[in-house]
């Protein structure tokens, strides 16, 4: 299974946002998280609820809302969207959760510097895989690659002719994805070609902010070619990378975020 594959069997234009949750308190206190599963803080709440303000602003209407397991996303999805767990327009896939950060959860980097500082030092060149216990690329090319297949399944079961008219691209179908930084980072190699056989390496990194939009925009291709043979495809494009609501949306009590 590949990226290549599974869009090839997209059946309509539709248009993915890829969103990383807000600040949890795990991420305020400077730890890894891992798969622990941690609330947001109220700065966290502050960004998602101005992300969903933001995308509205934008005309983004989702006729489908797809999250972790994990209560920092589900929560991060509620206040960008307004829609409650109950509505039949949100699910749960269990494959958009965080990776397993193994031996090194529930620490800061700093900590496991000091206290494990043979898998530290190897972790710094090889990222995750260095790490014991940690989910490392092949797991995560094949989970991320499962994760895009159901979003696809997601967005095959939308009708376009029910999406708002003011919805980008017209009639297009939105699909609010909300994830974390981690699986982010395969969401987006597999889409550049990375598979289990070939899951290349972690660098370079993409950076995933707390709140961060990652916008995909992707369409069948069905046409011939100079010989008539039957061409089956599609085209795909990323519009946003890490975009997030503008600096003077903020609430002041806050502080900018980076």
């Amino acid at each position: 299974m590949s990226f290549d594959t599974i869009m090839t069997g997209l059946d309509g234009p539709v248009s993915f946002y890829l969103i990383r949750h807000g600040e949890s308190q795990g991420n305020a206190r400077g730890i890894v998280q891992g798969r622990a599963d941690v609330p947001l803080t109220d700065r966290g709440r502050d960004q998602a609820a101005r992300t969903g303000r933001w995308l509205e602003g934008l005309g983004v209407h989702p006729r489908a809302v797809r999250t972790s397991p994990l209560q920092r996303a589900r929560e991060t999805a509620r206040l960008i969207t307004g829609l409650t767990p109950e509505d039949p327009r949100c699910d749960v896939i269990t494959d958009l959760q965080e990776l397993d950060t193994g031996i090194f959860s529930g620490y800061s980097l700093e900590e496991a510097r000091k206290e494990m500082p043979r898998e530290y030092q190897e972790f710094t060149a090889r990222s995750w895989d260095a790490v014991p216990g940690a989910e490392g690329r092949v797991a995560l090319a094949d989970r991320a690659l499962r994760a895009w297949q159901a979003l696809v399944e997601t967005a095959k079961g939308l009708s376009r002719e029910d999406s708002p008219e003011d919805s980008p691209g017209g009639s297009v179908p939105v699909v609010i994805c909300v994830t974390h930084g981690g699986l982010l980072q395969w969401l987006l190699k597999t889409s550049f070609g990375a598979t289990p056989e070939e899951p290349r390496e972690w660098m370079p990194l993409i950076k995933a902010s707390n709140c961060g939009v990652f916008q995909l925009d992707l369409g069948p291709v069905r046409a011939v070619d100079r010989q008539d043979r039957p061409l089956r495809w599609f085209h795909a494009r990323w519009s946003r990378l890490n975009e997030r609501a503008p600096l003077e949306t903020w609430d002041p009590k806050f502080e900018p975020p980076v």
